[in-house]
């Protein structure tokens, strides 16, 4: 006579399975995976810790119930790439998108660095989705951000390069006939010159130089920057900044296109075709890729405005000086630290005193922007110093973390001249938080907001 728990009987295992899955049992759940390897990848009905029902593989259940020695065990029994094959889930989740969700870092590492789990921009979503910051931090300088369409490039499929690009910039599809765009986008790798892909992460000190090719609007060749990506240990970064601005975001690589196919924006011309004199500023710069197109733009214009780099990190500021120098231009430039929360505070105090004044301003922008009014003419750079604002403001992929959408629009507020505009891109919120916060903290400071969701229609 048997019961459902004999483990003689199918059924038998697989509850025993989630029996000592559940209740850590290390030696029995090695000892029964090992003899019935075919469970590994067995879609098994389990309750988690908070009554829900799933049907996964059993390493989701060590997983799910944070049990890091006993997914360490089970590591070396997912052989031949099997974790990056199984899913399990109502959302078809991979083994390590499951753990990025439940938010363990231990586990994720032990998956990636034992398992040879592929990180993914899911995985990263999934973490930020449930505000695992130290997930996010560990994720972002493993992720391929050009896996899906690097291997397109000069291959048969090349026309759908374009469209699969965009569509992971934007966050939604576009129509597939979008001609032009990422293959000329698209980064180059140059043997010559030692220039690797920006997919490679190499955790050495190693130099990665890249070169941009972005085509031009006009006949002119195309405009061609050169970048480096700092390679960085979190000993060099500082206990509580993250490697964000180390590498290269494709956001970056869309606004610069933008900037490229429509000048008009860069060299301040306004509806009239008059000029609008003043600075230009990339907020959040890291590796200043549109930072540099805007300055080569006014280079070949003749303009004298000026760029201004922006970021927080010191290490990230070293770097953009040095992709400055790389690019060898003339463009009057400033690289400056910048703190988004001093913005906030300049903001609150002028709201303040603005309610005591019985004076209410207002203000114009765009994810584009024009800005009419602004109680100061100055913003203040992390020495203290006070500069004059800009007529133009860009940045991408700023917004990541939910009170990002509040210091995104008070910096632009506090920074952005009348009649400025600020043009900021990136991801949608599906896959960013506070990014569907951010037109309605723009508008709280009288920012006129008009978004677009696809920069390419």
């Amino acid at each position: 006579m048997s019961t459902d728990t004999d483990t003689d009987t199918a059924v038998g295992r697989e509850q025993h399975l989630v029996q000592v899955c559940t209740s850590c049992s290390i030696p029995a759940a090695i000892d029964l995976l090992s003899q019935n390897r075919e469970l590994c990848t067995k879609q098994i009905t389990w309750t988690d810790p908070n009554g829900d029902e799933h049907t996964t593989p059993p390493i989701f259940i060590a997983i799910d119930y944070e049990h890091v020695t006993l997914v360490e065990q089970l590591i070396p029994l997912h052989t031949s790439n099997m974790l990056n094959t199984i899913t399990g889930g109502d959302g078809e989740y991979s083994v390590l998108q499951w753990a990025c969700f439940t938010g363990n870092l231990q586990i994720i590492k032990l998956l990636i660095e034992n398992g040879k789990a592929i990180a993914d921009e899911e995985s990263l979503s999934l973490a930020r989705e449930e505000d695992h910051t130290d997930v996010m931090e560990y994720l972002v300088k493993r992720i391929n951000f050009y896996a899906d369409f690097e291997h397109l490039y000069g291959s048969e499929e090349e026309d759908d390069a374009d469209s699969l690009y965009m569509e992971r910039m934007s966050g939604n599809v576009v129509d597939e006939s979008t001609d032009d765009t990422i293959k000329n986008a698209v980064i180059e790798e140059n043997q010559r010159e030692g220039i690797a892909s920006p997919a490679i992460r190499k955790s050495t000190n190693t130099c990665n130089h890249l070169i941009f090719s972005i085509p031009s609007q006009s006949d002119n060749d195309d405009l061609e920057i050169k970048l480096h990506q700092a390679i960085t240990t979190d000993e060099n970064q500082g206990d509580n900044e993250t490697n964000t601005g180390f590498v290269m975001w494709p956001a970056a690589v869309m606004l610069s296109h933008h900037l490229t196919q429509n000048p008009e924006i860069v060299l301040g011309l306004n509806d009239n075709g008059d000029d609008l004199d003043g600075n230009i500023m990339e907020l959040g710069s890291g590796c200043g890729l549109a930072g540099l197109i805007a300055a080569t733009l006014l280079e070949n214009d003749g303009s004298s405005d000026k760029v201004i780099f922006t970021d927080y990190n010191p290490s990230v500021l070293d770097n953009l000086r040095r992709n400055v120098s790389l690019n060898d231009f003339e463009v009057d430039h400033k690289v400056l630290g910048l703190d988004w929360f001093d913005q906030q505070q300049q903001t609150q105090q002028q709201s303040n005193e603005s309610e005591r004044e019985g004076d209410i301003a207002t203000t114009e922008q765009h994810h584009h922007a024009k800005k009419k009014r602004s109680d100061s003419d100055t913003w203040v750079d992390m020495d203290g110093i006070e500069h004059s604002q800009a007529r133009l403001i860009i940045g991408s992929d700023l917004i990541v973390c939910s009170n990002d959408a509040d210091l995104v629009a008070s910096t632009i507020n506090i920074a952005l001249m009348e009649g400025g505009q600020a043009i900021i891109l990136g991801a949608d919120s599906n896959t960013r938080f506070g990014v569907r916060d951010f037109p309605d903290a723009c508008r709280t400071l009288g920012l006129d907001v008009a978004v677009n969701e696809n920069i390419w229609e």
